[in-house]
């Protein structure tokens, strides 16, 4: 999936005036120590203060391709959710688009965890793992996965309905 955000306009334009009063100032003298490109050395003091002051409120996403299948990682889905983008209920992900278009909603066929490569079964920790597998008494069927058992750290998601992006 292909995503762009959008950010609530005034709050875009006080964060970047924040984030030009923090940057340009020191860039010169920085570049002067270091011996660095300017825009590098811009860059890098742009990355710092985003992640050091969070981004500007995100009024949606613009869903540029959605597939048919979306397998997000973990990370992904928790970061949508604190930004207010990405909703999770009732056994789906919705991906809130802009005001007045359908948002994208797949469904959740499997969430993060373990699973046994040869039925499928959901199993608990490494060792719980280890001893289902042990009890089908065969090669894993799963090439990639030669324990015989998945670690998913995503969600594996099919799209739902014609909301295609």
């Amino acid at each position: 999936m292909l995503l762009k955000r959008r950010f609530d306009p005034d709050a875009l334009a006080a964060w970047e005036t924040r984030r030009r009063a923090a940057v340009d100032g020191v860039v010169a003298a920085t570049v002067k120590v270091s011996g660095l490109d300017a825009d590098i050395v811009r860059r890098a003091l742009e990355q710092k203060f985003a992640d050091e002051n969070g981004l500007p409120t995100i009024t949606h996403v613009d869903a540029l391709h959605a597939s048919k299948t979306w397998r997000p990682s973990t990370g992904i889905v928790e970061r949508g959710i604190a930004e207010g983008w990405l909703a999770i209920a009732d056994g789906r992900l919705s991906v809130r688009t802009a005001p007045g278009t359908d948002d994208v909603v797949y469904r959740i066929i499997r969430g993060p965890g373990r699973y046994c490569c040869h039925c499928g079964s959901t199993v608990g920790s490494e060792r719980e793992a280890r001893t289902h597998v042990a009890t089908h008494d065969a090669a894993s069927p799963d090439p990639n996965n030669p324990a015989g058992y998945l670690n998913a750290a995503y969600y594996e998601c099919v799209l739902e309905g014609s909301s295609n992006g």
